[in-house]
C-alpha cells in the first residue's frame, strides 16, 4: 500500500506543479518600453473626448500613441517628411496617420491596418469623422477635397471649389458637414449628402488649421499671419480675431463647448481666452521653446502642448500647472568621433552640446557646452584629450576633453570647415574648408604648418594615411587630391567621378582609396595609379564611408537611413541594415574592431555587430539622462532615467507597471562596457525586447 500512497502523492505533487507551472506560464511577460518621445517639432495632436488617448505628429517623420498616464502605446514610423494630420475616433478604435505622400488608417482594437484609400496620391489636411467611418483630405494638386469609406477605402465624394491648395479638413460631429481650408484664403462648409457649398468663409490670409466646437457652430482658423479667427458657422460673420505682431499664434484650438480658445505662441506661452469676452483667463508659462501644437479634452480640463523641440506636455487647466510630461524629446545627434586608442567617444547634439563617453567603463563622463548651437564637425585626438570643433564662424576650437575648458582657437579659413582629423602623434591636424584650402596646423602652436590649395569648388572631404604623410582631399570639381604632407608636393589627382565627392577614406598605407561622390556609388580605387578597381552602388546618396579596422570591409551610410557593409576585395554585399536612423551622422569602429558604433539624426546611438550587422544595444538620451537597452530587453542608463524613462508593458495589453516591479530582471550595470569588452550577457529579460 505504502508504493501506491507514495506514487499519488507523487502524482499530485507532479499534476500540481505542472499546473502551477501552466499557471506561470500563462503570464503575460513585461516588455521594458522606453519612454522616448518626438525629436522634432510637434506638428499636429489629437485626443478622444474623454481623455484617455492622445496621438502626436511630428516633424521627425512618426507619430506616438499614448495613453492618459504619460505611457507610450505604439510609434508609427516609415513616413516620409513631417507627419501632416493625425485623428482619432472618439471611441478610439480608429486612427489616421498621414503625411503628404502615405496616409494610414488603423483599427486600434485589432492592431490591424485598415484598407488602403481608392485613388490616393498627395494628400493633405487629413481627418477622421467622429465614428470613425469616413476620411476626408486635399487631394493631389488639383484643389479638390476627398471624402474615403473607412471600411472598403472607396472614395465616395470629390469636392470642387478651392482654387489653391487646400490644407485642412474637419467633419461636424454628426458627420453631415466637412469644413475645409485652403492657401486660397477661404474655408468652405460643404453638406455632405449633396456634396454642395453651403457657405464660404474668407480670410485676410492663407487658411493653416481649424478647430470646431461640438456643436459645430463655432470655428477657429489660424492663418499663415500667425492669427486666430473665431467664426459662427450659421453666418458669414467673423465674431472676433486674435493675436497681435508681438505675439503670434502658432497653435490655436476651441473648446468643446464653445467657450475658451486656446493658443500655443511664439513666446513659450499657452494662453486660454473666454471668447465671449476676448479676455485671456489664464496663461501657462515655463515652456522652454515656442508652442506649435495644443489640443483640448471635451470637458475642458486637460490641454496636451507640443513645443518646437519635441517636447510634449498635459496641463491641468484649472490649476494651471502640468500634469505630466509625454516621452522625453530627442535630441539629434549632429556629429560622433571616437578617441583611436578606443576609450573615448564624443557625440553632438543639435543643441550644441558634446556627450563624451568612456567606452572602457561603459560611464558618460560629462557635457561640454559650446554654447554654439551652429557649430558643424568634432574630432577627438588618438588619446581622447583634446576635441576639436568646427564652428559657422570658420574657426576651428581646441577643448580639454578632462577639464571641458577651451584651449586654443585657429583661425584662418574663409569659409566653413567640412572635414578634421587629427595626426597619430596627436601634435598636428588637418582641416579643409569651402574655401578650397586644406591646411595642416600645429595644435601646440595654433599656426598653420603647411596649406594646400583645392580646385576653386570647395574642399569637401578628407582622410590621413596611417603615418600621416598622405592627404586625400575630395572636392566640389568631381575628384580627389593626394598630398605629401612632409613636403606639400602634390602626389596626384583622382578624377573622373560623377558628382562632388561627400566622403573620402585612404587606407592605412595609402594604396587604397574608397571615394563616394554624391551619385549613389563608392568607387574603390588604386590611390597610386588612379584606377578605379570596382563600384559599388547604393540606393541613395552616401553620406559617410569608413573602412574596418583589418581594411577587409567598408561601410558606408546614406542619406534614407541605411548602413551597408562590403567585403573590400571582391565589392559583395555583407550586409545591409533596415532603415532606421535617418541620416547616420557619425561612424566607427570599436578599438577590437567587433562593433560598429552609429550615431544617427534620430537621437540614437546604436551599436552593431561589425561581421552581421545585428543591433546589439541601443543608447538614447534625453538631456543628460540616457537609457541603453539591448533587443533582449536588458537595461542599463543613468538613475533618474531608470525611474522615468522606462516603463513595463504588459504582455500587448495597454497596462503599464513601473520599472521597479522587475527591476532585477532587467537592469545590467555597466552593459556597454560588458558588451564591448566581449563579455556573454545573460538573456533573461523579456522577450522582443526593449521598445
Amino acid at each position: 500500500m505504502r508504493p501506491r500512497q507514495i506514487s499519488g502523492i507523487f502524482c499530485f505533487a507532479f499534476a500540481l506543479s505542472l499546473a502551477l507551472g501552466q499557471a506561470r506560464a500563462a503570464e503575460p511577460a513585461l516588455v521594458p518600453v522606453i519612454q522616448t518621445g518626438h525629436k522634432d517639432a510637434i506638428h499636429c495632436s489629437h485626443a478622444t473626448p474623454d481623455g484617455k488617448l492622445y496621438v502626436t505628429g511630428s516633424h521627425d517623420g512618426t507619430a506616438i500613441l499614448w495613453n492618459a498616464a504619460g505611457d507610450k502605446l505604439r510609434t508609427f514610423t516609415d513616413f516620409e517628411g513631417t507627419i501632416e494630420s493625425v485623428s482619432l475616433s472618439e471611441d478610439g478604435t480608429r486612427l489616421l496617420v498621414a503625411s503628404n505622400y502615405k496616409l494610414e488608417l488603423w483599427n486600434l482594437t485589432t492592431g490591424e491596418l485598415l484598407p488602403k484609400l481608392q485613388d490616393q496620391g498627395r494628400v493633405d489636411g487629413a481627418c477622421l469623422s467622429a465614428d470613425g467611418k469616413f476620411v476626408a483630405a486635399g487631394a493631389g494638386f488639383e484643389n479638390k477635397v476627398a471624402v474615403w469609406d473607412t471600411a472598403t477605402g472607396k472614395q465616395l465624394q470629390l469636392l470642387s471649389g478651392h482654387t489653391d491648395g487646400v490644407s485642412c479638413t474637419v467633419f461636424s460631429r454628426d458627420g453631415k458637414q466637412l469644413i475645409t481650408g485652403a492657401a486660397d484664403k477661404n474655408v468652405f462648409v460643404w453638406d455632405l449628402a449633396t456634396g454642395k457649398r453651403v457657405r464660404g468663409l474668407v480670410h485676410s490670409d492663407s487658411v493653416q488649421t481649424l478647430s470646431l466646437s461640438q456643436d459645430g457652430r463655432w470655428l477657429v482658423t489660424k492663418t499663415y499671419d500667425n492669427r486666430a479667427n473665431l467664426w459662427d458657422t450659421t453666418g458669414v460673420e467673423k465674431a472676433r480675431r486674435f493675436g497681435t505682431s508681438d505675439e503670434s499664434i502658432l497653435a490655436a484650438a476651441i473648446s468643446a463647448d464653445g467657450k475658451f480658445l486656446v493658443t500655443g505662441t511664439s513666446e513659450h506661452a499657452v494662453n486660454v481666452v473666454n471668447l465671449a469676452t476676448g479676455e485671456k483667463v489664464r496663461t501657462l508659462t515655463g515652456l522652454q521653446r515656442q508652442v506649435c501644437s495644443v489640443n483640448l479634452t471635451a470637458d475642458s480640463k486637460t490641454l496636451l502642448s507640443g513645443d518646437y523641440d519635441g517636447g510634449l506636455i498635459l496641463w491641468d487647466l484649472a490649476k494651471g500647472a502640468p500634469l505630466r510630461t509625454l516621452g522625453l524629446p530627442r535630441q539629434p545627434l549632429i556629429a560622433l568621433s571616437q578617441s583611436r586608442d578606443g576609450k573615448m567617444l564624443a557625440v553632438r547634439t543639435d543643441k550644441g552640446i558634446v556627450a563624451l563617453w568612456n567606452l572602457a567603463t561603459g560611464d558618460r563622463l560629462k557635457n561640454i557646452d559650446l554654447k554654439d548651437h551652429t557649430v558643424g564637425k568634432i574630432q577627438l585626438s588618438n588619446d581622447g584629450k583634446y576635441l576639436l570643433v568646427a564652428s559657422k564662424d570658420n574657426l576651428i576650437t581646441a577643448w580639454n576633453t578632462a577639464t571641458g575648458a577651451p584651449l586654443a582657437k585657429f583661425a584662418g579659413h574663409k569659409a566653413p570647415i567640412n572635414d578634421l582629423e587629427f595626426t597619430p602623434d596627436n601634435k598636428a591636424f588637418v582641416s579643409c574648408s569651402a574655401d578650397d584650402t586644406a591646411v595642416l596646423w600645429n595644435l601646440a602652436s595654433g599656426k598653420p604648418v603647411r596649406s594646400f590649395a583645392v580646385h576653386p569648388n570647395g574642399a569637401r572631404c578628407l582622410s590621413l594615411s596611417a603615418d600621416a604623410k598622405t592627404l586625400a582631399v575630395g572636392t566640389g570639381d568631381r575628384s580627389v587630391i593626394l598630398w605629401n604632407t612632409v613636403t606639400g608636393d602634390k602626389i596626384k589627382t583622382i578624377g573622373g567621378f560623377k558628382s562632388p565627392l561627400n566622403s573620402v577614406q585612404l587606407s592605412g598605407d595609402a594604396k587604397t582609396l574608397l571615394a563616394a561622390p554624391n551619385d549613389k556609388t563608392v568607387e574603390i580605387c588604386n590611390a597610386a595609379t588612379g584606377e578605379k578597381l570596382r563600384t559599388l552602388t547604393c540606393e541613395n546618396y552616401i553620406a559617410r564611408l569608413l573602412f574596418a579596422n583589418d581594411e577587409k570591409s567598408l561601410v558606408a551610410s546614406t542619406s534614407d537611413g541605411h548602413i551597408t557593409a562590403w567585403n573590400t576585395a571582391t565589392g559583395e554585399k555583407i550586409y545591409e541594415t533596415p532603415k532606421k536612423y535617418g541620416q547616420a551622422s557619425g561612424l566607427a569602429f570599436t578599438k577590437d574592431g567587433k562593433l560598429l558604433i552609429i550615431g544617427a539624426r534620430d537621437g540614437s546611438l546604436t551599436f552593431r555587430d561589425a561581421t552581421t550587422g545585428k543591433e546589439r544595444l541601443v543608447i538614447e538620451t534625453a538631456g543628460n539622462d540616457w537609457i541603453a537597452a539591448t533587443p533582449e530587453g536588458q537595461l542599463d542608463g543613468s538613475p533618474n532615467a531608470l525611474k522615468t524613462m522606462v516603463r513595463l508593458r504588459v504582455g500587448e495589453t495597454n497596462e503599464f507597471q513601473p520599472l521597479d516591479k522587475a527591476r532585477a530582471k532587467f537592469v545590467v550595470p555597466k552593459l556597454l562596457a560588458k558588451l564591448i569588452r566581449g563579455e556573454a550577457l545573460a538573456v533573461d529579460a523579456a522577450k522582443g525586447g526593449a521598445k
